[in-house]
């Protein structure tokens, strides 16, 4: 496996699996037995009235990372609420067109005042650590609990046990894991910077953290659900079970703006369709999620740096 030590083919490699689903993607959606007309399962009204709430959520959502955020960079940048929310809002655009949001983590730190840059850059990892950490556990929690119900739900239909499977999967890739940190695929002076990064949040800070962070895991999970649910007329219950699993996934495979959407079509198409949710349906719910939690916030961020620059232009 002497790829893995190799950036420029590690990256290769993650770039041919999202050509390949976004391949998939299209493919699926153009041969789905399908027809699926949004007028007939949506009225206008409904859909505004959708469109409002997932504002909303997208609001709390950006302001649960702002929270996040703010509660553990504070004692280093001692900037107030609101510019650490800026923080955030800048640092997206720089995520979106990085593998792995990793330009989001960099932006954050390049923003932090003269001589806490590299501090704050270990914030900012051990922070994305946290939250992929938190999505994992809930992930794989949902995994197993829907282990009694594999019979109806096709993607984990195992001949043999399931539970045994689910935790030797889970034991592989923690293995895995910790193969890579210390054949050295990841830099020892990121490690570093982690460790560095963690060390310097307090306790309370870090139990603020997890509260934030799985209140927002609820908040884009209840997005997702509700976009289905509107396109699919399954009930918004029976989404919640699965969603967790998705996000589960698609946090496991890096991306970026150009293969997002067909690594997040696939996953939802494996996970969804298993409950009877046609493909269009599931495809046009992930795009509505891309709009709204993807496009909207970089577009918003992209407008912040616009007018900063013209400032210091002006200026």
């Amino acid at each position: 496996m002497k790829w893995i030590k190799n950036p420029i083919t590690f990256r290769f490699v993650f770039v041919a699996i999202g050509i390949g689903a976004t391949i998939f993607v299209v493919l699926k959606y153009i041969h789905a037995p399908e027809r699926f007309n949004i007028a007939e399962f949506v009225s206008q009204k409904t859909f505004l009235l959708v469109a409002i709430i997932q504002l909303f959520l997208i609001v709390a959502n950006l302001m649960l990372e702002g929270l996040r955020w703010h509660c553990i960079s504070y004692p280093i940048t001692k900037y107030p609420f609101r510019k650490s929310f800026k923080q955030v809002l800048i640092a997206i655009p720089a995520g979106i067109v990085t593998p792995g949001r990793i330009g989001e983590l960099i932006s954050r730190s390049v923003q932090a005042p003269e001589g806490h840059k590299t501090s704050t850059l270990g914030l900012a990892m051990a922070s994305s650590v946290l939250h992929t950490i938190i999505i994992g556990v809930l992930g794989m929690i949902s995994f197993v609990a829907t282990i009694p119900f594999s019979n109806e739900l096709r993607f984990l239909s195992f001949e043999s046990n399931k539970l045994l499977i689910t935790i030797g999967v889970f034991i592989g890739i923690a293995i895995f894991i910790t193969w890579i940190l210390k054949k050295g695929f990841v830099y020892k002076s990121n490690v570093q910077l982690l460790t560095k990064g963690l060390k310097q949040i307090p306790l309370k800070s870090i139990i603020y953290l997890i509260g934030f962070t799985i209140l927002r895991f609820i908040c884009y999970n209840l997005q997702l659900a509700i976009w289905l649910a509107l396109f699919t007329q399954i009930p918004t219950s029976e989404i919640l079970t699965l969603t967790p699993i998705y996000y589960l996934i698609i946090t496991i495979v890096p991306s970026f703006i150009l293969l997002d959407l067909g690594i997040k079509g696939t996953a939802a198409l494996l996970v969804f369709s298993s409950i009877g949710a046609a493909t269009p349906a599931i495809l046009i719910a992930i795009f509505m999620m891309w709009i709204f939690n993807t496009a909207a916030p970089t577009l918003l961020g992209s407008v912040i740096i616009f007018r900063q620059h013209l400032k210091s232009k002006n200026s």
